[in-house]
């Protein structure tokens, strides 16, 4: 839903959430969910009291040095960029409409960043690739408490998500 470009996008969004429908009853069926991606990103902006694009920025993305991952679409069209494609039915692609949707669902879908910045990010993540350099240019302990976890998911045994049976 769109809720403007402003910096209290996602929280009237949250506010709304009232009005989103499910697309299946709770525990039926899992599936992505911009919602969830939504609330967490506004659980940020509380708890940090910055917008969720200036946290990220300052906790991610600028202590990693990934100067070229932008949320601003206006930021990003003024560089050089591409855009995704999708194929139409005789293989033809075209341009994927719309590129992006509303600033309320950047926590899910907002961050454009360039080739140079995904390689940086997958040098550091998931675990030990990151060259000396890269985690020492990092704020004290960012890189540790990165990679530490802190919540464990729950376990599922025997359980059905979508076409797949999950076991422990």
């Amino acid at each position: 839903m769109d809720t403007g470009e402003g910096d209290d996008a996602l929280a009237a969004y949250v506010g709304r959430l009232a009005e989103s429908k499910l697309i299946a009853s709770p525990g039926l069926r899992a599936s992505y969910s911009q919602i969830g991606y939504n609330l967490a990103g506004r659980t940020i902006e509380n708890v940090i009291h910055l917008t969720y694009e200036r946290a990220i920025a300052s906790l991610v993305l600028e202590p990693l040095g990934l100067a070229h991952s932008l949320f601003v679409r206006d930021d990003t069209m003024a560089r050089r960029f591409a855009v995704g494609h999708n194929p139409d039915d005789d293989g033809t692609l075209d341009v994927a409409h719309p590129w992006r949707h509303f600033r309320a669902d950047n926590p899910g879908v907002g961050l454009a960043s360039a080739v140079a910045d995904q390689i940086r990010w997958a040098r550091f993540h998931p675990g030990k690739i990151a060259s000396q350099a890269t985690v020492e240019s990092c704020r004290p302990g960012f890189a540790d408490r990165f990679r530490t976890p802190n919540r464990v998911a729950p376990q599922y045994t025997g359980r059905r998500f979508g076409n797949r049976s999950v076991s422990a």
